[in-house]
């Protein structure tokens, strides 16, 4: 499986998002930004999903795109799925940890911290 976007490329630890800024007016956001399931599929995840969706989720359309055989694409299907799945599911203590940041008990260095000592 390739490199995330949200995978820091020297140490492969997921990245925090705190600041956007835009390109034209120069507005600059500033917090902590969730990206989205799909941020956290790897570049050729996300483009087998674009696949999937412009042939309007036909696996034979992509069989036919892809230049591979029915059973991979459900193959591939059913791995990028569970990728996706896997990025809903929460562990109580994630959980509690996110609401300790949101409430402004902890800050996101600490959070961060306390989440690296429960692996």
């Amino acid at each position: 499986m390739g490199q995330s976007m949200l995978n820091c490329p020297k140490c492969n630890r997921t990245m925090v998002y705190d600041r956007a800024k835009c390109g034209s007016c120069d507005t600059v956001l500033e917090g902590i930004f969730d990206l989205g399931p799909l941020a956290h599929l790897s570049l050729e995840d996300q483009d087998f999903v674009i696949s999937f969706l412009r042939c309007k989720g036909s696996n034979r359309a992509m069989q036919k795109e892809l230049s591979i055989s029915y059973p991979t694409v459900k193959r591939m299907l059913k791995s990028v799925v569970k990728r996706i799945d896997d990025q809903f599911i929460l562990p109580s203590s994630k959980m509690k940890v996110l609401d300790q940041i949101e409430k402004g008990e902890i800050t996101v260095a600490e959070a961060l911290e306390m989440l690296e000592r429960s692996k």
